[in-house]
């Protein structure tokens, strides 16, 4: 037996040892297991079992299920002329519950793979891969880590994980198996029912020995106990406490030495003054701009709003963009809504600041009020898709070309320079250019004028009575220069003049804002533009 081991004494202590530790171990729980044939082979198939079911289990020999039993059925019976049903959820006894599952249609001619239990994926939030059909843990990196594996003869979990299920359910994990080897005909077969406490196993032994259509064999079939862990202790192991008190910077003390404090709500103050003398939840702890440019540059997994990190939909950080160079985050959040895998990233880039909380953020989340958000980015976005419709129902299509899913991607994930690097900047320059220039329609624009988009946007404004067509599309030349000059190509004296503006006084996100509210009053005169003709 290739997976288990091909020789070995099945009566020793030894082999029972071997294959406790091969069905189970720190890493792995095997759930189904299946080599050889009925002449020289081990078969293995895990259940659950509530304690009443499990002692009656280990009292007997023999399995009290078989491999494949579990999908539910129903039976009925007549009282009197009534046909009485009877809804069964499980095909065998109410009281042990499989963790696998197999249909099987005209005699396996359309038989299915197995299938784990829908309610332990759902409790253990598992993800099935469509390419490989295993089941993943979604970390909070949105990582994924095998959890569930599907083999060609086995199916096995993660210890963890089964220990979590079982122990939140209070339910017994039976290990049944069987395993068969040849002997010789000098080798007495063994026929007897054995329970071990020192294996926590009970064991039944048979053999063959005058079936002539049969070689002769030793088999055990036998069944592993494990008892389930205190739900305490599970829900403890499920949720991963964290293993320090995630410490930040929130100010100086009066002999300016940085003072730091825990992020655990339960040792802050609150509304309801439950710790008397600690900081308040409400907290500010400031963090350089360039600890959000893990995030922004890796837009399948992240995406930023003013007010909120993303992680998908694993989890979520409430932020204070609004500043120029900083980013918000109050104390109680970073450990209520940031996972302890984040934490050496955002302790890194913690610093002292002596900013203020933004009147918005005040107004949100301590006066409760609505708040529209200022957020230039957010404007543009809307601007894009006004400008769309407005030139959409004027000329028949969009302003844009059809916004594909990468496009959707970098307009969703358009945001301020995170640092004040060459690359922090352009990379956002280029998006804007890729968004608002190389996205033009320009099926919308005759050829009136040999030229690129904008060129060809000017001429088709004048066109049609456009009164200050050049001025109309300043903003979006611009970005197209300096992206060209900048970015695209080798950067020239035009190039650095332009890219030094936008690192001027170190205010990268004022100017990049100011950058942005020009290209937002471009869109919003061509969407005014579009209607005029329309009317």
């Amino acid at each position: 037996m290739v997976g288990f081991q091909s020789e070995f004494d099945i009566l020793s202590d030894d082999f029972l040892v071997s294959l406790k530790s091969f069905l189970r171990n720190p890493d792995w729980t095997y759930l189904y297991f299946s080599e050889g044939d009925h002449s020289n082979g081990l078969q293995v198939w895990a259940i659950s079992a509530d304690d009443n079911s499990a002692n009656s289990a280990m009292a007997s020999p023999g399995w009290p299920v078989t491999s494949g039993d579990g999908n539910p059925t129903y039976s009925y019976h007549f009282d009197g002329d009534s046909k009485i049903y009877e809804y069964h959820p499980l095909e065998k006894s109410v009281g042990y519950e499989p963790f696998l599952f197999k249909t099987h249609h005209h005699h396996d001619k359309y038989k299915t793979d197995w299938e784990f239990s829908q309610s332990a994926r759902l409790l253990l939030e598992l993800w099935l891969d469509p390419a490989d059909k295993n089941l993943y843990q979604i970390n909070a990196s949105a990582d994924k880590e095998l959890a569930v594996e599907f083999g060609q003869d086995f199916v096995r979990i993660k210890t963890t994980l089964i220990d979590s299920l079982l122990g939140i359910r209070g339910k017994n994990l039976l290990q049944l198996f069987e395993v068969v080897t040849p002997i010789s005909q000098e080798q007495e077969i063994l026929r007897e029912d054995k329970t071990s406490k020192e294996f926590n196993s009970q064991m039944h032994y048979y053999g063959n020995d005058n079936d002539a259509f049969l070689a002769r064999f030793q088999a055990i079939s036998g069944k592993f106990r494990y008892l389930p862990k205190g739900v305490e202790e599970t829900i403890l192991c499920m949720e991963n406490p964290p293993s320090h008190d995630r410490s930040f910077i929130v100010g100086r003390d009066s002999d300016g030495n940085l003072v730091t404090s825990t992020s655990n709500p339960e040792k802050l103050n609150n509304y309801f003054d439950s710790n008397p003398g600690a900081l308040p939840y409400l907290t500010p702890v400031f963090f350089k701009r360039d600890v959000l440019t893990k995030y922004v540059d890796d837009p399948e997994t992240y995406s930023l709003e003013p007010s909120r990190l993303f992680c998908g939909h694993i989890w979520s950080l409430p932020i204070d963009t609004t500043y120029d160079n900083e980013v918000m985050v109050w104390l109680g959040d970073l450990w209520q809504y940031m996972p302890e895998t984040e934490y050496f990233h955002w302790r890194h880039h913690n610093a002292y600041s002596s900013a203020q909380i933004s009147e918005e953020t005040i107004r949100r989340d301590i006066l409760g009020q609505w708040v529209d958000s200022n957020d230039a980015i957010l404007a543009l976005r809307n601007s894009v898709h006004k400008l769309n419709a407005e030139w959409k129902n004027t000329f028949g299509q969009g302003f844009f070309s059809d916004l594909g899913e990468f496009d959707q991607t970098r307009l969703t994930t358009l945001t301020y320079p995170t640092n004040s690097s060459h690359k922090g900047i352009l990379s956002q320059i280029e998006r804007l250019a890729l968004l608002l220039i190389e996205s033009i329609n320009t099926e919308n624009l005759p050829a009136l004028k040999e030229g690129g988009s904008i060129s060809r946007l000017t001429a088709f404004l004048e066109a049609n009575g456009a009164p200050n067509a050049k001025s109309m599309v300043a903003n979006l030349k611009s970005l197209y220069l300096t992206r060209t000059k900048s970015s695209a190509h080798r950067i020239g004296s035009d190039g650095i003049q332009k890219f030094e503006k936008l690192k001027a006084n170190n205010e990268i996100k004022g100017n990049f804002h100011r950058l942005v509210e020009g290209l937002i009053n471009d869109l919003e005169s061509l969407s005014a533009f579009a209607a005029e003709i329309r009317t």
